[in-house]
């Protein structure tokens, strides 16, 4: 949901301008001050500096999240008070706040029939979302802002595409001739690929939305980018550097997540039998 005024939106603003000012990505900052705004709803407070430990406590307590959503919180939440108090550190309601443990998913890639079955059904813009997922390993927010302009010929028909991923990370992508050839044929007004109503491209939300209507269940957008890496580390070398390098990831602990490995567990076992 987009960030709305609170009533104290004095701080607020002013650490939307920190942010902005510490070079952070807008999908971070309004990631924190949609968290905010929700805290500041529940917590009914007319001023973030009436916001107590307690009430911190007791909202928290209160709330039903999983463990990933809960360390997004916490960490909005330590951020901003943290820079409210910066002058007074021992003032600050938040910093008892305790790291969250989130246990790490398997993998869970789509396969490729349920992804060639939805292929099948899918509209042309729809089947391009769902190609750049799975052969690109692109996120769904790396897709609807997905413009022309960011592709560069290299003179064997193969191009390749920049992309700024989360936190600013650039990366740059081989795009082969016929996955070229059909974004350059999805091109729409100022070289949107997915030309919108959010600043001319989809929003995101709606580009996995789009995905997930003629993704069989339980497969979703995301799952094909868990096939790309699974795929990419499966069939090549086994760098998982260079996947973590495809798919933007910061810590390559977080690409594991998505890797899954092809190694027969079965035949590991028979070969360590005495």
């Amino acid at each position: 949901m987009p960030y709305q005024p609170l009533p104290d939106g004095g701080a607020l603003r002013r650490f939307e301008l920190h942010l902005a000012a510490l070079n952070r990505s807008h999908r971070t900052i309004t990631t924190r001050l949609t968290h905010l705004a929700t805290a500041a709803r529940a917590l009914g407070t007319a001023s973030p500096s009436e916001v107590t430990s307690e009430d911190l406590e007791v909202w928290c307590g209160s709330a039903q999240w999983a463990p990933e959503t809960r360390h997004a919180y916490y960490s909005s939440l330590r951020t901003f008070f943290r820079w409210l108090y910066r002058e007074n550190p021992e003032e600050d309601p938040s910093q008892w706040l305790p790291s969250i443990h989130r246990p790490i998913p398997p993998p869970r890639p789509a396969p490729d029939s349920a992804i060639s079955e939805a292929i099948a059904k899918a509209h042309p813009r729809t089947r391009l979302i769902l190609e750049l997922a799975a052969e690109l390993g692109l996120r769904a927010g790396e897709i609807a802002t997905l413009n022309t302009t960011n592709l560069t010929d290299t003179g064997d028909g193969w191009t390749t595409l920049t992309v700024e991923g989360k936190g600013g990370q650039i990366r740059v992508l081989p795009v082969s001739p016929a996955l070229t050839a059909q974004i350059r044929r999805q091109q729409g007004p100022n070289g949107w690929v997915f030309p919108g109503n959010i600043n001319g491209h989809l929003s995101p939300r709606w580009v996995g939305t789009l995905a997930t209507k003629v993704l069989p269940e339980p497969w979703t957008l995301h799952t094909l980018r868990h096939r790309f890496a699974t795929v990419a580390y499966n069939a090549g070398t086994k760098d998982l550097v260079a996947v973590q390098h495809a798919l933007g990831h910061k810590s390559i602990t977080t690409t594991q997540r998505y890797t899954q490995t092809s190694l027969d567990l079965k035949d590991l076992m028979t070969t360590t039998k005495l």
